[in-house]
């Protein structure tokens, strides 16, 4: 690990165990505010039909879509508020196909888990997948070197089901205010390091797009408290279609181009 990765990751450490003993009545305030707010939404296994009345296609898209707290739909209680669903029907609106979603995301998943414990699940052919990950990884950190070789890993067994894969970058930890005053600055630099390390396992990879969205969406989950939900960590339902909007186009584009090349 470089100096600055040893430094960034015992800054975080070192701010957590301040944490302790400073931030009693910050923990107490979040536990508070978790509490108003659903757990993850029911699990999504379900078909999404486009509008249009003349579809071009009867056969479902088949996308899946893994990661953590963001992919499980956290902050939401209904699953057509959830990522994945909100994704699914604007594919279905831009192909103007049906598209079948499934669901994989777990809370608090990182990189590794998602490897180990989500991509084994998907079952049958698959047109994309997409991704959203690396939010834990920076919270709860153990080293630069062990993420990149947990992300690369992770685009490698999403590779071996053959389908394009659309990776959304890690979200504005800025609207993170959940996040004590006191640990912001370390997580901050970490999640600097961690979109680096992303940025480097996709770049040489054909099949992999990672969108950036923290980028695409400028400072709007930090200006409107209304895209975040009462927990002030996760996304709220208009938080989740504002993300859908940016990464839709990309999950259209790589499925545009695969469903052209099956045809004779």
């Amino acid at each position: 690990m470089s100096a600055q990765g040893r430094t960034v990751a015992a800054g975080i450490v070192g701010a957590g165990g301040l944490l302790i003993g400073a931030g009693a009545r910050s923990a107490r305030s979040a536990r508070r505010r978790h509490a108003a707010i659903p757990g993850p939404a029911p699990a999504v296994d379900l078909t999404v039909l486009p509008s249009a009345s003349d579809p071009l296609g009867t056969t479902p898209v088949e996308v899946v879509a893994v990661g953590d707290s963001g992919m499980a739909g956290v902050g939401v209680e209904d699953a057509e508020e959830t990522l994945p669903v909100l994704l699914a029907r604007r594919v279905a609106e831009g192909l103007r196909r049906p598209v079948h979603v499934t669901g994989h995301g777990r809370p608090g998943a990182r990189t590794a888990d998602v490897l180990v414990e989500q991509v084994p699940r998907i079952e049958g052919p698959v047109d994309a997948c997409v991704v959203m990950v690396g939010t834990n990884d920076v919270i709860h950190p153990s080293s630069w070197p062990r993420l990149s070789r947990d992300t690369a890993a992770l685009l490698d067994g999403l590779g071996e089901l053959g389908a394009p894969v659309v990776l959304s970058s890690l979200p504005d930890f800025r609207a993170m205010t959940a996040i004590p005053r006191l640990l912001r600055p370390p997580v901050l630099a970490g999640a600097a390091a961690a979109r680096i390390v992303q940025w480097r396992a996709v770049r040489d990879r054909g099949d992999v797009v990672l969108v950036d969205v923290r980028r695409a969406v400028g400072n709007r989950f930090v200006r409107e408290p209304a895209l975040m939900c009462p927990d002030t960590f996760h996304p709220s339902a208009r938080g989740y279609a504002v993300i859908a909007d940016v990464l839709a186009p990309a999950l259209v584009e790589a499925l545009k181009i695969r469903l052209d090349r099956r045809r004779p």
